[in-house]
């Protein structure tokens, strides 16, 4: 084995012509043309790492390709092989130009380039054959093929054509070597030597095959041709090309094990199809014959012909999950006090299946033990190595002399002592299963919360899920919240109004209580007694001088008009000002909500996207969103303009604006004042005053609307013979909405139901196993942290319903189980009984209560109500069943099997999965039957897995 790493995804190119060749266009085989070429193949991309050397009948050019990587050339590729090819003694083509089959020989680079020379291109020169039209040159021409002799075979068959038609004709070499052909059960007997048994492997080119007439007398020979080959060659244009070609092999019935070759004649940087590194091939093998050999026998697993193959795909994409090489040695410090020789290694690992085969205490388990710590293997507690009671023992703990170092694809290494603890904020890169974690796991009792092999099972049901299903999520729990994310919005709107109504519904029930009407009669009093009060403020009357003495009487009344007229006006501009910002804020808060349904409706566009793209229906011909704001615009910007030009009036520092204007008139009535007589001056100041005294008494009666006015609490206390009918309203509402907040639950369940189903499907689909096990799921909507966020609410210190503790938890729990949850009715009538007990309404007692003074001080009742109704303790579960078992009634073994079943069949997680025999709980038989009819289909391409066996 040339790689010690095992079976890797490598381009392998089995048809490569150098300068040497009898054809080629790389230029004269001169030092600087074979310098020229060398660097081309040193230059190929990093996955070119074997390459068959082809140059017809001679081995020049592979014995130079030898000789250079010896001087140190050409170190970037793993392996050249000898490939010699010949010409078969069939045809294909017409009459007037026929073509001739070409036959391949690999040979293993085990074997000398002297002794193929020697065995095998000398004991087959004596069975050659000329082409037909010059068989008459066989009796002329009977050299050894060497390239003088087949340069004087090329000018003979050259001599024999008319010189009219030596044009159309190639050097001598060239059509000496064509002129040349062999018989097949010729070249298959001297391949049958003691020197090249099981040392070579044979090809056939498909395209001159192809060529041969199907008929009564060339199909025997066709068939056998290609059947008795090891592999088909062909140099494909393309891909698509290459797929034609194989279906074609696939579709006559005959040898398909197709390879694609560059069969290059030119260098890479030519737009020739037949240059360096034109090649699709990928082989999953080791860099040696041996390598090519097995993937002749599993072309299915180990031949891939295209650009990359899915795993080395997978394994660039995501470096960080494959595991590259681990390292185990002695710690600097200490370790020269402990002889004990343990580990002094280097293992690495490729990046497909790992088995690891060995006799019990060989060190499987220790090795799994030490690559899961080193990957945050969350299951330490189940180490069967690295433990307390073996090699962390205390007190001389082994481990602490040793250190393990994981390196993984992208470069990166992690390393820890032997016995180092896992974090569990640590992010875990392996998963592992120990022998002992299925004693754990397969023991847990089931309770309410969720246990690890609930956890367990949802990770391997997410796995099976298709990957075009997990819609970029990291897990089922993930995938669940993405899936019922549009109906939690849903919920959460509704739950939303919920909380909307429950503020009004405390509300309301707060003013009907007493205390809240004493309180506001109360404040009416005070109020009263404020306006009595005032009203012995008012300013005493002052007559009114007869008018012939009074002084610039009309020029006075004029500025008093103009002076009320602008107050007026100031007084009507700060109420349009006040109504223009109600209805600005109106605008954007339409603004708002027509932002958010755009947004709301590009989301849905993106999501229907999504979902039409395999129906070529694009989302915007379904739903078109038609939005016409321009009249809104333009009232905004009416508004606003007037909103600018009033508050430009209000302005105090407005020279032009109502203060100033006011200002500059009672500054003139000032100066009448002071020209006026006693009467009217003393009048004057009356009717001031007045006007003053009968703005604070408007302003102390106020109006409905505004709080604290004796006209306000007037109407409040009125408004308190209407609010029983308002709550019976909001009570129906709230039951309306709380339905809809569980019809919510009811579709989540659906999807619950829906995600699982694969998992069904998958079992039922897979006899083997469906006959073995009968898994079913369901969902039920199940309350979780009802009892203890309830509790936390009240004030168990206070008289109640729910007083004391013990009592208080007690009577919750009576409750809680009295009603079934799975159901809307049962839900509602569960929250409306926990209501009545708070209020006081049981059959046991007449005496009503507040619910307020029942809670924890900076609770609020509507946030009790919102909790009630909206269902936050709900949730939907799934339900796992074997058969007629639930999950919770299964035997440890029943587990451990549907365990084994899952890892093995659904897991398709991208970590790498370690197994270590899970002999506690299942034993051979089990593991045999279970796991051999399906092990083929159990690791997926981009997965690494280590498998833990014990030995056969």
């Amino acid at each position: 084995m040339n790689d010690h790493t095992g079976a890797n995804w490598r381009i392998w190119d089995l048809h490569v012509h150098t300068p040497a060749s009898i054809v080629q266009h790389y230029g004269d085989p001169n030092d600087e043309i074979w310098n020229q070429y060398l660097s081309d193949l040193e230059h190929l991309p990093d996955n070119f790492k074997v390459i068959g050397i082809n140059d017809y009948i001679f081995l020049d050019g592979y014995k130079r390709i030898i000789s250079e990587r010896k001087r140190g050339r050409l170190a970037n590729i793993d392996l050249f092989l000898p490939v010699i090819e010949l010409r078969l003694d069939k045809f294909g083509g017409t009459d007037s130009r026929l073509s001739r089959v070409n036959f391949h020989i690999i040979f293993s680079d085990e074997i000398e380039a002297n002794v193929i020379e020697q065995q095998f291109l000398n004991a087959l020169s004596r069975s050659y054959k000329l082409t037909p039209e010059y068989s008459q040159l066989r009796q002329e021409w009977k050299g050894v093929a060497t390239r003088k002799a087949i340069e004087d075979l090329g000018a003979q068959i050259i001599a024999s054509v008319p010189e009219t038609e030596r044009v159309h004709f190639g050097s001598p070499m060239v059509e000496g070597f064509n002129g040349l052909n062999f018989h097949l059960e010729d070249v298959i007997d001297v391949l049958d030597s003691s020197y090249f048994r099981d040392k070579h492997l044979t090809a056939v080119g498909k395209t001159e095959w192809w060529n041969i007439k199907w008929n009564d007398k060339s199909i025997a020979d066709k068939k056998n041709i290609i059947n008795s080959a090891d592999l088909v060659f062909i140099a494909s244009t393309n891909e698509a090309d290459f797929e034609k070609a194989r279906q074609s092999l696939i579709t006559a019935k005959v040898n398909s094990r197709l390879l694609d070759c560059s069969d290059a004649h030119y260098y890479s940087s030519t737009s020739q199809k037949d240059r360096i590194g034109n090649c699709l091939t990928w082989i999953k093998g080791d860099p040696s014959l041996r390598g090519l050999q097995l993937a002749v026998i599993e072309p299915e697993e180990r031949i891939f012909v295209g650009e990359v193959p899915p795993q080395v795909t997978s394994a660039k994409q995501y470096k960080t999950k494959y595991i590259n090489s681990i390292k185990i040695d002695r710690v600097a410090s200490g370790a020269s006090t402990f002889l004990e020789q343990w580990f002094d290694s280097k293992i690495s690992f490729n990046t497909g299946l790992v088995a690891i085969i060995g006799n019990k205490g060989s060190g499987k388990s220790a090795l799994a033990d030490i690559v899961s710590l080193l990957g945050n293997a969350q299951s330490q507690a189940n180490f069967s190595f690295l433990n307390k009671n073996k090699f962390c023992k205390m007190p001389e703990n082994k481990a602490r002399f040793f250190k393990g170092t994981l390196t993984w694809k992208d470069g990166k290494s992690e390393g820890l002592r032997l016995d180092s603890d896992i974090l569990p904020e640590k992010v875990e890169r392996v998963r592992y299963v120990p022998q002992d974690y299925f004693e754990v796991i397969c023991t847990q009792l089931p309770s309410s919360q969720e246990s690890q092999f609930d956890k367990e099972l949802k990770s391997v049901i997410f796995s099976h899920i298709a990957d075009s299903d997990k819609l970029g999520e990291n897990s089922l729990d993930d995938l669940l919240q993405h899936k019922i994310s549009e109906i939690d919005n849903s919920l959460s709107r509704t739950i939303t109004k919920i909380e909307g109504v429950n503020v009004e519904i405390a509300s309301h029930e707060h003013r009907l209580t007493p205390e809240y009407a004493k309180t506001l009669q109360s404040k009416l009093s005070a109020k009263k007694s404020e306006l009595s009060s005032f009203e012995k403020e008012k300013p005493s009357r002052v007559a009114k001088p007869p008018s012939g003495k009074t002084v610039a009487s009309p020029e006075f009344k004029k500025l008093e008009s103009s002076k009320r007229e602008i107050e007026r006006d100031k007084v009507r501009a700060e109420e349009r000002l006040a109504e223009i910002a109600e209805s600005l804020d109106t605008i954007r808060q339409v603004s708002d909500k027509i932002n958010s349904l755009k947004i709301e409706y590009e989301s849905l566009i993106e999501e229907l996207q999504d979902l039409l793209n395999g129906l070529q229906i694009s989302p915007r011909d379904l739903l078109v969103l038609q939005i016409k704001e321009s009249p809104l615009r333009e009232l905004e910007d009416k508004f606003t303009k007037e909103k600018r030009r009033l508050e430009k009036k209000l302005d105090t520092k407005n020279q032009s604006g109502f203060d100033a204007k006011i200002e500059k008139v009672e500054k003139k009535l000032s100066g009448l004042r002071e020209k006026m007589d006693v009467p009217n001056k003393q009048y004057a100041e009356y009717r001031r005053k007045l006007k003053e005294w009968s703005t604070k008494k408007t302003e102390l009666v106020g109006t409905r609307r505004k709080v604290g006015t004796f006209a306000n609490l007037s109407h409040q206390i009125e408004e308190l013979n209407t609010i029983p009918g308002k709550l019976s309203a909001r009570y129906t509402k709230r039951n309306k909405l709380a339905k809809q907040a569980y019809g919510c639950l009811q579709r989540k369940r659906k999807v619950y139901h829906d995600l699982f189903s694969p998992v069904q499907k998958f079992v039922a689909e897979h006899p083997d196993i469906g006959n073995r096990i009968a898994l079913k799921f369901d969902v039920s909507i199940v309350q979780s942290g009802f009892i203890d966020t309830f509790l936390e609410m009240i004030n168990l210190n206070k008289q109640g319903a729910f007083s004391g503790s013990v009592a208080g938890k007690r009577a919750a729990t009576e409750i809680l189980e009295k009603y079934n949850l799975d159901s809307e009715e049962g839900a509602l009538s569960f929250a409306d009984e926990i209501v009545n007990k708070l209020k006081g309404r049981e059959s046991d007692s007449t005496k009503k209560r507040n619910i307020a003074d029942q809670l924890k001080k900076g609770k609020q009742l509507q946030d009790l109500y919102s909790y009630l109704y909206s269902f936050k303790y709900l949730t939907p579960k799934y339900v796992l069943r074997l058969g007629s078992k639930d999950l919770g009634q299964l035997s440890p073994g029943e587990r451990g099997a549907l365990l084994v079943i899952f890892y093995l069949l659904i897991d398709k997680d991208t970590k790498p999965l370690i197994i270590d025999q899970p002999e506690n709980n299942l034993d051979n038989e089990t593991i045999a039957t279970l796991h051999i009819p399906v092990k083929n289909a159990t690791v997926p391409e981009i997965n690494c897995h280590l498998a833990i066996h014990p030995n056969p």
